[in-house]
């Protein structure tokens, strides 16, 4: 299941009801000290029972009208069933859980009315309001057989013994339902058991706090441990329901033999005893995973610094595992200020491997900073501005014009006003090609542009920017200033921006080139890539690279059955994008000067490259 929105209400410094966007891979929540960043994820925290948030009475907006505040969270990417006895299977949508578009909306309703308040649960969804047929799920047994009965109900074909038959046949007996959105209370009967199910198929949600006290339960250090954790027994599930089953027939069997044998001595008390397991075992608190250092120092008594640096390891290492395996549960890791208390290269590493990480299908990133240096190197669609709206409100900007402007304006990113051309690409990966080429035709020849470290120049993606790219690109098309335009041809016959190529250079201050090969990805060579694919693969000037060898890496997976040409379009596009992104992460060092040259490539980056420097003053 993936977090689609997160519904707060009467919570701390959220008085209003609202909703917030979470995006399927990255969200950056951005805004000024004291407006609610650490509030956002500390109420995911509560939703998901994190053990070092709990709630509190005094969590209670000041402003609140009434003695209770909501946390709700929308679901999407449904399990297809949930079990809810041993042999009886249903689905959310059966049960009428879901709201009118397929998600998933679940509230937590917490009654201040004590000092650690405990929540009910409602499900909120396009439910029966047609009178037998509502609240079926808070009916025991015998109440929905008597709703049968009356309503004369044909039970040949019904399990009499099955709720969810039972419950059905009740919906069924009616042409129009008269479904609404509805808060459906889980707290009880069926409702409880379908809470239960659901609550196994949430995601993992792991909270790293800038300013959590530094003890032996550090859950800074401790969330990446338990998650490793969580993940194993998931992947064991199975063989534990065979130990949990196993246990549960011997001990059962022990105390049925007990009880016959109490028979003798008082057959009345004997007559009372049944056996019971009151809970399922909590495998997650038997096992406990540490790190030590030196002379067994524990790390979370190590500096600030360390651990934050053990969490840069720990996230590039979850990259890996997850690219590597198929059982996976999806995870969500909220991280405050991530930039606390590390150098800025280490920073930036950080940043690097969190977009590496939200672009793993299971993950899901949540971040607060106020750091410009960060700020501008998060996607500009994962930006969530926080602002102040009337005396006790918030409201929360995304996806437009006026809250990049906001963020830039609010944490002082700013353009460098030293530059005199520019050089536009297609997209962030081109613009790591280029730089890297640059830097090692840089080594061998002084007299290249070094695009790297000359502020005269700067390259601008055209298409998915990060936010200082946006601030740039709006100050530098108020200066008119020269521009190269690199685009790939795609198709010789008929370039994809043959036009816009035509349209550049008819300037007095353009130049436009089309890639002499297919595309960006052509320009690399068999050999820099063996780090993700060792078998036999060629790179030509006009094959498609990445489908190419996306194609390859599938069909020598042992782990799949379905073949290339069974797969769908949506499948194979998936694909093809890991593998180009793995190509300009993982492959782009290997590509060196000895290889682009076999490629026949120094020349042309050489050309574009002049061009651009023909443009400085």
């Amino acid at each position: 299941m993936k977090l689609k929105k997160l519904i707060i209400k009467n919570f701390r410094s959220y008085k209003d009801f609202l909703e917030i966007d979470i995006d399927k891979n990255l969200t950056t929540f951005i805004g000024k000290n004291d407006i609610g960043k650490s509030t956002i994820l500390e109420a995911l925290a509560i939703f998901f029972e994190h053990p070092s948030v709990k709630p509190e009475k005094l969590d209670l907006c000041k402003y609140a009208d009434g003695e209770e505040f909501v946390i709700g969270c929308v679901f999407e990417e449904l399990p297809k069933k949930l079990v809810i006895d041993s042999t009886f299977e249903t689905t959310l949508e059966d049960e009428y859980l879901t709201t009118k578009d397929g998600k998933l909306e679940i509230h937590k309703l917490f009654k201040s009315t004590t000092s650690t308040p405990k929540p009910k649960v409602f499900a909120v969804a396009n439910h029966p309001t047609q009178a037998k047929a509502k609240d079926l799920l808070s009916k025991k047994r015998d109440d929905l057989r008597a709703i049968i009965s009356k309503l004369g109900i044909d039970t040949q074909d019904v399990n009499l013994n099955k709720c969810a038959e039972l419950r059905k046949a009740i919906r069924g007996f009616y042409a129009d339902l008269k479904l609404q959105s509805c808060h459906i209370s889980l707290d009880k009967e069926d409702g409880k058991k379908l809470w239960d199910q659901i609550q196994k198929e949430l995601p993992f949600f792991a909270l790293f706090k800038s300013d959590r006290p530094s003890t032996d339960e550090d859950s800074e250090f401790q969330d990446p441990m338990k998650i490793a954790v969580q993940q194993a027994l998931y992947e064991l599930e199975n063989q534990l329901e065979d130990i949990k089953s196993v246990v549960k027939c011997k001990t059962e069997e022990v105390a049925k033999r007990t009880i016959e044998g109490l028979k003798d001595l008082d057959s009345t008390l004997a007559s009372q005893l049944t056996p019971n397991f009151k809970a399922d075992p909590k495998w997650s608190s038997i096992f406990k995973l540490s790190l030590t250092g030196d002379n067994d120092i524990p790390v979370n008594k190590r500096g600030s610094g360390v651990r934050r640096l053990i969490l840069l390891s720990f996230f590039r290492a979850e990259v890996e595992r997850l690219r590597n395996e198929e059982k996976k549960k999806n995870v969500i890791y909220a991280i405050e200020e991530p930039e606390t208390s590390q150098h800025p290269e280490n920073q930036i590493s950080l940043i690097e491997s969190l977009n590496d990480l939200a672009d793993e299908d299971h993950c899901q990133i949540l971040l607060t900073t106020h750091v410009p240096a960060l700020a501008g190197l998060v996607p500009q669609d994962s930006i969530r501005y926080i602002q102040r709206k009337g005396v006790y409100g918030r409201e929360i900007m995304s996806g437009n014009e006026d809250t990049y402007r906001n963020v830039s304006n609010n944490l002082g990113i700013h353009p460098d006003k030293r530059v005199q051309v520019l050089i536009c690409v297609e997209g962030p990966n081109d613009v790591s090609l280029l730089k890297h080429v640059s830097r090692i035709i840089y080594e061998k020849d002084k007299t290249v542009l070094d695009i790297n470290n000359d502020h005269r120049v700067m390259v601008i993606p055209l298409g998915g920017t990060t936010l200082k790219d946006w601030v740039s690109n709006q100050y530098l098309k108020k200066l008119n200033l020269p521009e190269v335009h690199i685009y790939d041809t795609d198709d010789k016959d008929s370039p994809t921006y043959k036009k816009e190529y035509d349209e550049v250079n008819s300037r007095e201050n353009g130049a436009a080139f089309l890639t002499k090969k297919k595309e960006f990805e052509n320009y690399f060579h068999e050999e820099a890539i063996k780090s993700i694919y060792e078998g036999e693969f060629s790179i030509n000037d006009n094959n498609d690279v990445a489908k190419d060898l996306a194609k390859l890496i599938h069909e020598s997976s042992s782990e799949t059955d379905t073949s290339w040409t069974n797969l769908n379009d949506k499948i194979i596009k998936k694909k093809v994008s890991k593998v180009k992104k793995r190509l300009y992460r993982e492959c782009l060092k290997d590509l060196d000067y000895r290889l682009l040259e076999r490629r026949n490539a120094i020349d042309e980056f050489k050309e574009w490259f002049s061009a651009a420097k023909s443009f400085i003053k």
